[in-house]
């Protein structure tokens, strides 16, 4: 006898009541295409918070340094500018403080100019984490990375499972766990844009990135072929076996698993 899985909870971005499968976890998603808007929110949400960090690294250490050095200089050329003597004589003598102390003037305006446009940067990240977070019902709260179904039972899963989702692999005869197949490309993509790799891992910069795009633009509403044939393209790049990084290594043998295979 099959174990019935405990009831859903509501999708966390539209709060549609996800299919009850009859086997596994149950689902999180009420289909591929708030699984998609998920996974979109989730990685802009983590660029933002990325961008941001490295902002304020920015902001704290040379923006700041900068500024408080260029405002040191104004201060020391106006103390040196107090101690002359203020007479026609002076006048007459030519001091030309006056040059010095507008240069590090203009120094320090140029310093406090890209302190502001850092603080700028960073408010439009902050304001990008924001609308990120906002795609789900609530923000708040931890949510899981992905809607996983078990390894040991693909074909029962993908055959229990095709009525309720919308986006499938297409094609006849073709087994597969649709939510593995997304959550190993969701490990893969995760690479993309971070190489060069060196080597002849470089052959998968381009396949990768085509496989992000792909992924990023799927709405879970069409078949899955071209989703399927740009993973297939990472997968003939480079073999998991010779890749030197093991997380990278781990996603592709996933990926390799999780891709649809005909009888």
């Amino acid at each position: 006898m099959t174990a019935r899985s405990a009831a859903p909870g509501p999708c966390p971005v539209c709060g549609a009541p996800p299919p009850v499968r009859r086997i596994g976890r149950p689902a999180v998603w009420c289909g591929e295409a708030c699984r998609q808007r998920a996974f979109r929110a989730r990685r802009n949400a983590a660029r933002a918070l990325q961008t941001a960090d490295a902002l304020s690294d920015q902001i704290a250490g040379p923006g700041y340094q900068q500024a408080r050095d260029a405002m040191w200089e104004v201060g020391r050329a106006v103390t040196d500018m107090c101690q002359l003597p203020r007479d026609a004589a002076a006048l007459a003598d030519g001091h030309r403080w006056e040059t010095d102390l507008a240069a590090k003037a203009r120094e320090l305006a140029r310093a406090a100019t890209q302190l502001a446009a850092l603080a700028d940067r960073h408010a439009r990240a902050a304001t990008d984490y924001r609308l990120a977070r906002a795609v789900f019902r609530h923000p708040d709260v931890a949510l899981p990375a992905a809607d996983e179904s078990p390894q040991s039972s693909v074909a029962t899963t993908a055959a229990e499972t095709s009525a309720t989702k919308p986006g499938h692999a297409s094609g006849a005869d073709v087994d597969v766990d649709v939510d593995e197949l997304f959550d190993a490309i969701e490990d893969t993509v995760a690479w993309a844009g971070k190489g060069p790799f060196g080597g002849d891992l470089n052959a998968i910069a381009g396949p990768l990135d085509r496989l992000a795009e792909a992924f990023a633009t799927a709405t879970g509403d069409g078949p899955l072929d071209d989703l399927v044939t740009a993973a297939a393209a990472v997968c003939a790049a480079a073999d998991p076996a010779q890749v030197p990084l093991p997380s990278l290594a781990d996603a592709l043998t996933r990926l390799r698993a999780a891709l649809p295979t005909r009888p």
